[in-house]
């Protein structure tokens, strides 16, 4: 049966309030109701989806790695996901990109190491004037996006240490803090716009081809692929996962091809005639060619909505405050659901606490587990051979191990990326 348009099969519903309050979010991801009879009642007990998590955040992309925060590095650029450049900070997802350890217990659940799942982070952090709140005094959350791994991230903080996007980051914190203490949990990806096919690699009918999906709604992780011919268009062949979230087949049918897509949930739909193009295609990860599919799965957060990213207040999709729609569970109080402080700012207004100097100038040498020492003492100041970029020179190896400390775990990252070809 030829779809025009979305089949919508699963209802997201919020059924346990209480595991989330005070945490302001737009729509949580719950144990799922199903309205359509396609699929049995499907359950979350193995996705972790019930509660927050608290954890701590890092940022990348930033000054303290020697880049501008607001070109694309990382996870917008080539993420071990594979979704290629993520280079317009006006279209999903904003920039607001983020990492997971490969032992994250989302990464080991999810497909894909929980590439395209989306996440909602809130500032915990109980130093003064560290997190940014909104004009209820709420501390500020954001959404975010899984893009890419850390492979490193699990022996530098544990399983749930989180690397966002250093403007991501900035919407809560001030990014010179360098790691807050936060809690996150899995939430919908509302994604304003279509599913997208980005095809790296085609060669035509009977050849190799290579795709991943973009902004994918909903539950956002991507399960599995199946593609057809327009000419047979019963003939569903699934494509497999060898790397990231990209899918592939050795011998594709002949274009146009249709698709189906099945999110984590077990929500379906179709898209048929998104490519007609027969070969011709080899950008690769950082060139793909992408092709609108019509369709999108079900988004049932009210606010989602296509607007601007970085401007004021609420206009921005993924900052979450609570003014935000959807938000039913801001506590009066300001403290945490699990008994946590959600901050000491009594009186925020969504900007930078006038504390930020002094959080900045303690937090990154508070840890008396590593040294401060200087490569030229009474010259330059290890916190501005960190703003510089200096820290993965080696005439820096044994010098300003905290301020350096985020800069060279990066510098690792990158590099277990390419020994693990993820």
């Amino acid at each position: 049966m030829h779809l025009a348009g979305p089949r919508w099969i699963g209802v997201l519903t919020v059924t346990d309030q209480a595991d989330f309050e005070y945490f302001p979010t737009g729509i949580s991801l719950s144990p799922l109701s199903i309205s359509h009879p396609v699929f049995p009642p499907l359950s979350l007990s193995h996705t972790h989806t019930h509660t927050d998590t608290n954890a701590i955040i890092t940022h990348f992309g930033g000054a303290q790695d020697g880049m501008d925060p607001n070109s694309p590095s990382y996870g917008t650029l080539e993420g071990a996901c594979g979704f290629g450049p993520l280079d317009d900070k006006s279209a999903w997802p904003y920039f607001s990109t983020a990492a997971f350890a490969l032992n994250n217990k989302f990464s080991q659940d999810l497909p894909s190491f929980a590439c395209g799942a989306c996440f909602q982070i809130q500032c915990i952090d109980s130093r003064q004037g560290v997190c940014k709140t909104d004009s209820k005094g709420v501390n500020l959350s954001i959404k975010v996006v899984i893009t890419d791994v850390c492979p490193e991230c699990g022996s530098d903080g544990g399983p749930d240490h989180v690397d966002v996007q250093s403007l991501a980051f900035a919407k809560i914190a001030d990014p010179g803090i360098g790691r807050i203490s936060i809690r996150y949990r899995r939430v919908e990806c509302a994604v304003p716009e279509d599913l997208k096919v980005s095809v790296m690699d085609f060669s035509g009918q009977g050849g190799w081809i290579r795709l991943t999906v973009d902004d994918t709604g909903g539950r956002g992780a991507i399960q599995g692929i199946w593609v057809s011919s327009s000419n047979d268009a019963g003939n569903w062949i699934k494509m497999e996962n060898r790397w990231g979230a990209a899918y592939e087949l050795n011998n594709s049918p002949a274009p146009p091809l249709n698709f189906k897509f099945e999110l984590d949930g077990g929500e379906i739909v179709e898209a048929y005639d998104v490519v007609e193009l027969n070969g011709g295609i080899s950008g690769g990860v950082s060139n793909p060619v992408k092709f609108n599919t019509n369709t999108q799965f079900e988004i049932t957060d009210p606010a989602a909505q296509e607007v601007r990213a970085f401007s004021e207040g609420p206009a921005d999709p993924m900052l979450i405050t609570s003014s935000t729609p959807g938000n039913t569970d801001i506590a009066a109080d300001g403290s945490g659901g699990d008994g946590s402080s959600v901050g000491d700012v009594s009186s925020g207004s969504g900007s930078s606490s006038t504390d930020n100097t002094s959080s900045t100038s303690t937090s990154s040498t508070s840890n008396s587990d590593c040294s401060e020492e200087a490569p030229v003492p009474g010259d330059f100041t290890c916190q501005q051979q960190a703003e510089w970029g200096k820290c993965t020179e080696s005439w820096m190896a044994q010098y300003c191990e905290c301020s350096c400390k985020d800069q060279r775990r990066r510098r690792r990252r990158s590099q277990l990326r390419r020994m693990l070809k993820i």
